[in-house]
């Protein structure tokens, strides 16, 4: 199993009283990540592993291996990043047909299983595949565990920060070798969706390709960051050449951070914290 990536624990944090804490998990793209919080909000934990595969048997070695994940919790959620993803709108959705929805645009192989949630504030659902024996695994691991895509999470999180925003926002979100783009006209999802790059030059041909799909102009729109983005990264250095209104995304103002955590740069933990308002 690889290292440890970030590890970070608040003096707040008592092993003791996990059964009132939520535990929130984070797998694929060669990493599992998680975050705790209390009943408060207060963030206490948050732990990213890289891993050698995103498989059942590393899932299975990071839980065996880590005390923390082997306690029980008062709720679990486990998010997958999943690059097999569509959304359909509630108006044309039939639960019997999830499959056929994402053959249209991916091939599912025969170990994996498409499954779908509502993304109720946008009248959609976000269909997706996951391999049966690491869904099976993770939810062996966590028994009673609720389990989510990323993109969901996403689109929950960024719709809710577009609330307070009276102009459209593209969102660029890293993880691994994919990115996830959202365009929003004001409350409106405009486009979505996932791409895996190669190179610098692939990063910003997909992001100019959201904002060229959703009818925006690069040069007049706010773009929010998050992930694993610096600003010293020959990625952040390109993507300030065509978009001149960017910066993170910020840091929720619905949790409590406390010292160390605060050290941390906000959007590096976006994803973890998204879906942890599931």
């Amino acid at each position: 199993m690889g290292a440890l990536i970030h590890d970070i624990v608040e003096k707040g944090f008592d092993a003791s009283k996990t059964k009132t804490y939520e535990l929130s998990i984070l797998v694929g793209m060669g990493s599992f990540d998680y975050m705790v919080h209390d009943a408060q909000q207060r963030v206490l934990l948050w732990r990213s592993r890289a891993l050698s595969a995103s498989n059942e048997e590393e899932y299975g070695k990071a839980v065996e291996q880590d005390r923390v994940l082997r306690q029980p919790f008062r709720n679990i959620r486990v998010g997958w990043s999943s690059t097999k993803q569509t959304l359909v709108p509630n108006r044309l959705y039939n639960p019997a047909e999830q499959a056929v929805y994402l053959e249209q645009s991916v091939d599912i192989d025969a170990e994996e299983k498409t499954r779908a949630e509502e993304v109720p504030a946008m009248g959609m659902h976000h269909i997706y595949a996951v391999k049966e024996p690491d869904l099976k695994a993770l939810q062996s691991h966590f028994p009673g565990s609720r389990h989510f895509h990323l993109g969901t999470a996403l689109l929950h999180e960024q719709q809710r920060l577009m609330a307070n925003m009276d102009t459209a926002c593209v969102f660029i979100h890293l993880r691994g070798p994919h990115l996830w783009v959202s365009a929003f006209d004001k409350s409106i999802l405009r486009f979505f969706n996932s791409f895996s790059y190669k190179s610098t030059k692939d990063f910003v041909y997909f992001v100019l390709l959201g904002f060229d799909e959703a009818g925006l102009k690069p040069s007049g729109v706010p773009t929010l960051l998050s992930g694993a983005i610096v600003e010293n990264s020959e990625i952040y250095q390109q993507l300030s050449r065509y978009l001149p209104d960017m910066a993170f995304a910020p840091r929720s103002a619905y949790y409590r951070f406390d010292g160390l955590l605060k050290q941390q740069p906000a959007h590096f933990y976006f994803d973890l914290l998204s879906l942890s308002n599931l």
